[in-house]
């Protein structure tokens, strides 16, 4: 597998790099001292050609919660728009659990950021259900307003913790539930 990790050389990439490695997968990093820089986009599509996943564990120093989320949702919108058109499967984010509920500035932005990851999860599924049935038109994200969705989006809706679950991807649901269109 190719597995590219964005923020490949700070504190959390570099093990991240060398666990990827360690499991015999190729592991491609994604920083500015690797020609890569997720907050203009330069590089990125050209790093993430081919790949199968992203592990996204970029970091920003700062203390200043506008510095934070606009880093972030820069950085990761990159990185997201550029794993779509690229054809990533797979986009893992590095969370912090608990830090929607603590009032601190850098968490703003890793909040803003999860919110991207999130919103990037129900356009993947539409698009690759599109894709099965031949559908090649431009599909756009849409965050629809309201509480209903505000709580669907926070998982309000998702089984408890004692439901009985499946083990079926949406990917293998997918591909058997709906034929494959050839054009």
């Amino acid at each position: 597998m190719r597995i590219v990790v964005a923020g490949g050389t700070g504190v959390v990439g570099t093990p991240t790099v060398e666990a990827v490695r360690s499991a015999g997968h190729e592991a491609v990093v994604l920083s500015r001292s690797h020609g890569v820089d997720l907050v203009s986009g330069r590089g990125l599509e050209a790093a993430l050609t081919g790949a199968d996943a992203v592990i996204d564990v970029v970091s920003v120093e700062t203390l200043k919660a506008s510095t934070a989320i606009e880093f972030f949702t820069a950085a990761t919108g990159k990185l997201l728009a550029a794993a779509a058109d690229t054809g990533v499967g797979h986009v893992v984010l590095l969370s912090i659990v608990g830090i929607d509920r603590i009032p601190y500035d850098y968490y703003a932005g890793k909040v803003a950021q999860e919110k991207l990851v999130s919103a990037a999860a129900l356009a993947d599924m539409v698009r690759a259900y599109a894709r099965r049935i031949g559908y090649r038109g431009w599909i756009p994200a849409l965050n629809v307003p309201g509480p209903q969705m505000a709580g669907m989006r926070a998982g309000k809706a998702l089984p408890g913790p004692d439901a009985v679950r499946g083990t079926q991807t949406f990917a293998e649901w997918l591909a058997e539930a709906v034929p494959a269109r050839a054009d």
